[in-house]
């Protein structure tokens, strides 16, 4: 893959086709980052980064908004899965643990 993808630990791309009164779609990127220091070296090498700045600034995009925002946890961190089977939360009993392979309520494996 051209860039690298590097310390890049999920991305979550949502489309709103059909805006209420309006004739535009809307589109939010998120994208979580290992660190801030990863998602820089991407963007700065990513094609497709540099195309959309190039859209944004040359007015080819009549909209556009973006937000930058490096986040740090305050305290700390319980990691989270979801069933497979039932869709229930299973979560690791301690802080910092990894969560549970299975479900501790009907056994049913979780997607990690």
């Amino acid at each position: 893959q051209v860039p690298d993808m590097k310390g890049l630990l999920a991305n979550v791309v949502a489309v709103f086709p059909d805006v209420h009164d309006q004739s535009v779609a809307k589109e939010i990127n998120l994208s979580a980052w290992e660190s801030a220091k990863d998602a820089h070296n991407w963007y700065v090498k990513s094609p497709g980064h540099k195309n959309a700045l190039f859209q944004h600034s040359s007015g080819i995009l009549k909209t556009f908004g973006n937000l930058l925002a490096s986040l740090e946890p305050m305290g700390g961190m319980r990691h989270q899965d979801r069933c497979r089977q039932c869709s229930r939360l299973v979560e690791a009993h301690e802080i910092g643990v990894v969560a549970p392979l299975r479900c501790g309520f009907c056994g049913g494996h979780t997607f990690r």
